[in-house]
């Protein structure tokens, strides 16, 4: 089981953020872990929308599927899912205004499928992985929205 949190800061005002963020069409244009969404019920701030994640790796695709378990319009998202390579997934998303920006905060609490092998695999190499990907979309974010 692995727990991830951190901050970004972004320069645009959190409705501009929330409003990215929360359409399911743009979500592969700024998050690399998505190379498409199928089946997106709604958009990403409505509760009970359900989507699923299509990822390739090595050509071959993996799929995942998420939900939508809470709302606080432009303040805070939670979701739960079950990403390619994860038993599970829960998260929350917190937007705070700040000086004509946005603090926006990621939480995981995940766990890697394979039990004891994934927990060893999740310290040598699944974080680290997981912590640079979201790293690049905070970055293709920023490039998008502080253009």
């Amino acid at each position: 089981m692995g727990l991830y949190r951190r901050t970004f800061r972004i320069e645009a005002p959190v409705e501009v953020v929330w409003q990215l963020m929360s359409d399911p069409n743009r979500l592969p244009e700024w998050n690399g872990a998505f190379d498409r969404i199928e089946n997106a019920s709604g958009r990403l701030d409505e509760v009970g929308t359900t989507y699923t994640q299509v990822t390739k790796v090595a050509g071959i695709e993996l799929k995942g599927d998420w939900e939508i378990t809470s709302v606080e319009p432009m303040r805070r998202r939670q979701f739960s899912g079950k990403p390619p390579g994860f038993s599970r997934c829960k998260g929350v998303e917190s937007f705070e205004a700040a000086n004509g920006g946005t603090e926006y905060t990621v939480e995981f609490d995940y766990a890697l499928w394979g039990g004891p092998i994934g927990t060893v695999a999740d310290r040598l190499y699944g974080r680290s992985l997981m912590e640079r990907i979201i790293e690049r979309n905070i970055e293709q974010l920023r490039l998008i929205l502080e253009a």
